[in-house]
């Protein structure tokens, strides 16, 4: 179901011999159907650690930017704020332009702002609750957290079955 890879579209592989490529296809007509309900995508892939963000250029093909992160997983989105989590870290990034400005093209520039040290809690998807502090699952210690200030994360909820925290993932 993939087209031919777009090699204007595939993000550069890091620079070394022993670098893999990384390639990205986008299915025939993906470019139309973005434009089309005027959207952009975020993704993140642990896998390749990767934070990808995709939308289309005004001549109508894919742009694709890409940043490294090691094992980036959970992320939340709004208009003007990403939340990402990273192997132990919470990032959030805040989009520099106003309404209606454009940079380069883009209605949109997400930079970093914040990056929350937490240690490996192996965080899975975020999302953010009413006081704006973002909400995760905190896989490897078994509950849904949040930042704390003055440790790793604050626990708010944890199932039934789990007596107790540790740093052990016991939901599987």
């Amino acid at each position: 179901m993939n087209d031919t890879p777009d090699q204007s579209a595939a993000p550069e592989a890091d620079k070394g011999a022993d670098a893999p490529r990384l390639e990205l296809s986008a299915s025939r007509g993906f470019e139309t159907w973005l434009a089309g309900a005027v959207v952009s995508l975020a993704f993140t892939t642990y896998q390749a650690g990767k934070l990808f963000l995709l939308g289309v250029q005004p001549s109508g093909r894919l742009s694709v930017f890409e940043r490294t992160f090691e094992r980036c997983m959970g992320l939340h989105a709004d208009r003007n704020t990403l939340w990402m989590s990273s192997i132990f870290q919470m990032w959030r990034f805040e989009n520099a332009l106003e309404a209606g400005q454009m940079q380069d093209s883009y209605d949109a520039v997400y930079l970093p702002q914040v990056a929350y040290t937490t240690g490996d809690l192996d965080i899975h998807d975020v999302m953010v609750g009413k006081d704006g502090k973002p909400i995760f699952c905190a896989t490897l210690f078994n509950c849904l957290g949040t930042l704390s200030e003055t440790h790793s994360f604050q626990p708010i909820w944890r199932p039934p079955f789990i007596s107790k925290l540790a740093a052990e993932d016991r939901c599987t």
